[in-house]
């Protein structure tokens, strides 16, 4: 449907600028449906001044920067997301039913949010959802969205059908609010297994495979979740994003055991401690030193700003969590809510809440170098500057 390239505004700020794929292939569908996908992204933007539903839509949704024209074709302007999509992420990659439930509450919060706003995205699935450094999940790619409070349908153009992720409805180019619950159902189910739903619903006892996947990896009342929201016929789902995440609130009780994701990779943080620094093979400087277990969380870094043995996380068996300093050179930093970022004294630990970014090599005046994210469990981090 259209290229995406990376920019730079007339400030500098690093931009994402979409433009439709002419190519003589139903050109003026993708011209419209560009048009479109800026229409509501303005929209989202401009309902962040006054619904109630703000904080969903300015954290979980993509950003609108500007619309601008070329010579044939608009142009659409977005911030830039720096992180990888939940998609290459959790492929093959299960997460732990409390992780993968709460991670859902997230989307479905920010569903509720658009859908407040009268927007029906039509194509959510893990490839449109980027975990971003600071902000966790992201929902991108809202070229498939129609905008049912300025009387939108999807009777005039092609429908964007994701198998496995969308709405069976969709190829009878009829859609609503239930469409996006469909496509968390299947995003849930993604999370739990790291497959596509599709691939167990090929053939004629098709249900049966689907029941016998989720049966194997999670509780009946989190397999049961799935499946409602999953009803080929809209009907019988979750009427709504709220009230399937009322039935996801009913089922999780538990904090989820953290889990870190830096440069694609996934790790599982078990209770006790864990070490992040630079790659590197412990020798006898790091045993003196009395690091003696090798580390359990390894970053790439050429700039040598990331210390061998940077900081430290320790994991209560609640799943609670602090990190500390080990008396790096460059420093650990951290910062809640709006406040600025405060550098950690030395051995001292800091609990962390949902929302905090940790830095690890922070300077006053240059900045964080790399930020992880900390939201329900899962830290998600940016790549280093």
């Amino acid at each position: 449907m259209g290229n995406v390239w990376e920019g730079r505004s007339s400030s500098g700020r690093r931009v994402a600028v979409k433009e439709p794929l002419i190519n003589n292939d139903h050109d003026q569908v993708k011209i419209d449906r560009l048009a479109i996908e800026a229409e509501v992204l303005r929209t989202l933007n401009d309902e962040q001044a006054s619904a109630s539903v703000t904080g969903p839509i300015r954290k979980h949704v993509v950003r609108y920067v500007d619309r601008l024209r070329d010579l044939s074709h608009p142009l659409l302007i977005t911030e830039f997301l720096v992180g990888e999509t939940a998609a290459n992420i959790f492929s093959r990659k299960p997460l732990s039913e409390t992780v993968a439930m709460r991670q859902t509450l997230t989307l479905l919060d920010t569903i509720d949010a658009i859908h407040f706003a009268g927007v029906v995205h039509r194509d959510i699935s893990p490839s449109n959802i980027i975990l971003e450094g600071e902000r966790g999940m992201v929902l991108i790619d809202f070229g498939a969205s129609i905008m049912l409070r300025r009387g939108r349908s999807g009777e005039v153009e092609r429908v964007v059908f994701k198998r496995g992720f969308s709405a069976p409805e969709l190829l009878e180019k009829r859609s609503d609010f239930r469409s996006d619950v469909f496509s968390a159902g299947a995003t849930l189910f993604y999370f739990l297994t790291g497959r596509n739903p599709a691939d167990f619903t090929r053939s004629s006892n098709r249900m049966d495979n689907f029941q016998a996947e989720l049966g194997r990896r999670v509780s009946r009342a989190a397999s049961e979740i799935v499946q409602m929201s999953m009803s080929s016929d809209p009907v019988n789902r979750f009427q709504t994003a709220a009230a399937m995440a009322k039935a996801i609130d009913a089922v999780v009780k538990d904090k989820p055991a953290p889990i870190l994701v830096i440069s694609g990779q996934l790790y599982e943080l078990k209770p006790g401690i864990v070490d992040i620094g630079r790659a590197h093979a412990c020798r006898a400087d790091c045993i003196s030193q009395g690091y003696t277990k090798p580390l359990q969380v390894r970053i790439i870094d050429n700039q040598n700003f990331i210390e061998k043995h940077h900081a430290r996380i320790w994991i209560d068996q609640s799943g609670g969590c602090s990190i500390e300093d080990l008396k790096s050179v460059n420093r650990t930093a951290i910062k809640h809510g709006k406040v600025p970022f405060k550098i950690l004294s030395p051995s001292v630990r800091e609990t962390l809440k949902d929302g905090d970014i940790i830095a690890l090599a922070y300077s006053p005046k240059r900045g964080p170098y790399l930020t992880f994210g900390f939201d329900q469990g899962i830290m998600t981090s940016t790549k280093p500057k």
